[in-house]
């Protein structure tokens, strides 16, 4: 068989999941949605990620009592064919706008701010197909990837952070929880669509991870390392703008460098800083496809996941074709009503995959 999964340990698995946790969580905001209410990120986004583990974390203990050793293994053992399948398109289709919007973000700021001119098709030109490519070569080589890339990630996060330092102002963080908690609560909610499907992933390569503990620790520990990277840079980017302006803002935390006070070789290494968070965008849109491509395959029986791989690739980039090259709006206004809703892609398919999980295991027990 070719499905590329290969053995990797926790660390490689914690690397891999918290790299894309951090992409959709930093720089995949709706920030018209995110920011309508006033500046509250800093608290929303890190608690999405810390509420998104615990589906997940439902769904391996449902694993574990079924005795399945991977989510399309489990799907097809307590949902049958037919169902089994329909919740892995719904969760493939939650992977595909997790691999799509970080790289769309860096798309526009590269058109906008690096590269005046260029067409969004000539720089995906260069973006998309090492993010294929990345895919295809396997989970292993994306986990090993993102184990060498994720302290140059941390370091970039912090010598950003410090660099615009100097201009942050308490005064626009208020008011404190701003549209109230119910606007924090349903915000928090929405940005799951963010997170849990990465977490997913884990436990799709399961077998690659050489267990469902391992993949309990390593949600877990990603889960937690994400939470408090988006906790500092949500909280950065609140301190340098006001919540007016970030509602039309793409990648703030890149923009934030140039507010500084006294400018030095620290805002220089902004093209710097944005050519390794691209990188990073890129190994997550890789983890992503890789995880739908290797669901799809485990549900539909197939043996080799390069064929399932190319297809979902495909889906990204006529997404992210759709969003940047969107004149009339129209995907502008089906991006705000997933960003709201789309939650539902992930969240219906775990609990429904945990719940007959528990039922079919309480019935085996009964039986035996």
């Amino acid at each position: 068989m070719r499905l590329r999964e290969g053995r990797i340990g926790r660390r490689e698995a914690i690397a891999a999941a918290a790299v894309s946790l951090c992409m959709n969580g930093i720089f995949a905001i709706d920030g018209a949605y995110a920011y309508s209410g006033g500046n509250s990120t800093y608290v929303t986004v890190p608690l999405a990620a810390l509420c998104s583990l615990l589906p997940i974390l439902l769904l391996v203990f449902s694993m574990e009592r079924c005795g399945s050793t991977s989510l399309s293994e489990h799907l097809l053992g307590v949902m049958g064919c037919v169902f089994g399948r329909l919740l892995a398109v719904l969760l493939g289709f939650a992977l595909v706008i997790c691999a799509a919007l970080p790289l769309a973000a860096f798309a526009q700021v590269l058109h906008k701010l690096v590269y005046d001119g260029v067409k969004y098709s000539a720089i995906l030109a260069f973006i998309f197909p090492v993010t294929v490519f990345t895919a295809i070569k396997g989970f292993e080589s994306i986990g090993r990837t993102a184990l060498c890339i994720a302290g140059f990630l941390l370091a970039s996060f912090a010598a950003a952070l410090i660099s615009a330092s100097n201009g942050y102002e308490l005064y626009r963080l208020y008011p404190l929880m701003g549209g109230g908690a119910a606007h924090v609560a349903s915000f928090s909610l929405s940005e799951t669509l963010a997170f849990m499907p990465p977490l997913t992933a884990l436990a799709v390569c399961a077998e690659a991870l050489q267990g469902l503990d391992n993949v309990r620790r390593s949600a877990c520990g990603a889960s937690l390392i994400s939470a408090a990277v988006c906790l500092a840079a949500q909280l950065a980017v609140g301190l340098s703008y006001p919540a007016e302006i970030l509602t039309g803002m793409t990648l703030p935390l890149y923009r934030i460098g140039f507010l500084s006070a006294n400018p030095g070789y620290l805002m220089r290494l902004d093209k710097l800083f944005i050519m390794i968070w691209l990188m990073g965008a890129m190994l997550s849109g890789a983890y992503c496809i890789y995880s739908a491509s290797r669901l799809y395959a485990g549900v539909f029986r197939q043996r080799d996941v390069t064929p399932a791989a190319a297809v979902v690739s495909l889906f990204v980039c006529g997404s992210l074709l759709a969003l940047l090259e969107d004149e009339s709006g129209a995907v502008s206004r089906i991006g705000g009503i997933a960003a709201r809703y789309g939650f539902a892609l992930v969240l219906m398919p775990v609990l429904a995959a945990s719940a007959a999980g528990l039922i079919k295991a309480k019935k085996l027990r009964r039986a035996v």
